[in-house]
């Protein structure tokens, strides 16, 4: 691989020092390509060696700002958000969808839904919101999908610890990471009132 004149040979299994949690794949439900989030374990410095010096964490993907769950400008009501996904959960582990409304940091309305199903052919879940406040206008919005939510003895995301399971990244590479659950999200939409 070249990059800016610089040449990268890599080995078939390279050492991951990075590796991504939010991805894409090749692979979309109305076009050709949809967002993925995973549960990863990371060794170290690496994505794939077994040593006691590791982290694991959810992916996450949101709309919002980071660090913060004040979310982006909207001033419209939606009843309900709507996405299409496809998930590969990893020991019974379940992935979580939140959305919150807010008007001026002030919450107006939420909906959650955890799915444990797993599917490998995509399925449209719709996420009411109910509203707390309707004297309120709405501000903004926060939207984030969660990887996973169980978790193991060790109080850490269901994982592989051991060898490696295969995922698709970066649209349609692959590789063997210390991973959990895998989901893909696409098609992703507000709703109002009428959305049947």
């Amino acid at each position: 691989t070249t990059v800016t004149g610089v040449t990268y040979t890599f080995k078939d299994n390279p050492p991951y020092r990075s590796f991504p949690m939010v991805t894409y794949i090749y692979a979309g439900h109305s076009g050709n390509a949809a967002a993925q989030i995973m549960t990863l374990r990371i060794e170290g410095k690496k994505a794939v060696n077994t040593n006691n010096d590791h982290t694991v964490t959810w992916g996450k993907l949101f709309l919002g700002t980071y660090g913060s769950e004040s979310g982006r400008p909207m001033e419209s009501r939606p009843s309900a958000l709507s996405f299409w996904y496809t998930h590969d959960p990893y020991e019974g582990d379940s992935f979580l969808v939140n959305v919150t409304i807010y008007s001026n940091g002030t919450q107006i309305a939420s909906g959650m839904s955890t799915i444990s199903n797993s599917t490998s052919s995509w399925q449209q879940e719709i996420v009411e919101l109910l509203y707390s406040r309707t004297d309120l206008k709405a501000t903004s919005i926060y939207v984030e999908f969660v990887s996973g939510t169980k978790l193991n003895s060790s109080g850490e995301p269901v994982h592989q610890s051991k060898g490696g399971l295969s995922v698709t990244h970066g649209g349609d590479k692959t590789a063997s990471v210390h991973r959990g659950s895998v989901v893909a999200i696409d098609d992703v939409e507000l709703k109002y009132d009428n959305y049947n």
